[in-house]
């Protein structure tokens, strides 16, 4: 047991400090996203941007107005998640099941739904991917057949012109045995002739 501690050891204060953390960060924020943007959970998407619109002008940094920085970041922070409507969804699934969308907006128990998107977009991406290879290995296939055809057609054009070459030299040279006799024939004939 005691060699288990030792070599543990470095994570047990690592592991008190973020529980530790998170247990304060949920205790000291217990607002959501909607209240940041003084909104009702039903609100549509047409509200939600009024709402960002309207606080945006009152704690922009800049106006010198009421609002600071920290919470301007975290208006664009909930106005980035509320006003996609997939980010939303899960967001208000993760608000009614989850108490940990009440903590801080940084912690490391929150959801990160832009994250979140990201592997949705990575998984359609993928299936994208998929597609794609598997149009290109068919058209691969296709253009390997398509090859082959072509290389067997050429193969049997080629038999098909050098028999009818042959066959071509063939006559040519039976025409040329027949003329050579009918000349041979014909000397022998006049020589027999001559002789007589």
């Amino acid at each position: 047991m005691a060699q288990i501690c030792r070599m543990n050891k470095s994570e047990v204060p690592v592991l008190i400090r973020i529980l530790n953390s998170n247990y304060r960060c949920c205790k000291r924020h217990k607002t959501n996203y909607y209240d940041v943007l003084r909104i009702p959970q039903d609100a549509t998407q047409k509200e939600i941007k009024e709402a960002f619109i309207r606080l945006s002008k009152e704690m922009h940094p800049d106006c010198g107005n009421k609002g600071s920085h920290d919470d301007f970041i975290k208006l664009n922070e909930a106005y980035s998640v509320l006003s996609k409507k997939d980010t939303k969804h899960y967001y208000d699934f993760e608000v009614k099941y989850n108490d940990s969308a009440n903590c801080d907006f940084h912690s490391h128990r929150f959801y990160n739904f832009n994250d979140l998107c990201e592997v949705q977009n990575n998984e359609q991406f993928g299936k994208e991917k998929a597609k794609v290879l598997g149009v290109c290995v068919a058209i691969m296939i296709f253009g390997t057949i398509m090859q082959l055809i072509r290389i067997k057609m050429w193969s049997d054009f080629n038999k098909r012109a050098a028999i009818e070459r042959n066959l071509k030299r063939e006559l040519e040279y039976q025409n040329f045995k027949e003329q050579r006799e009918e000349i041979l024939k014909l000397k022998q004939f006049k020589l027999d002739v001559h002789n007589k």
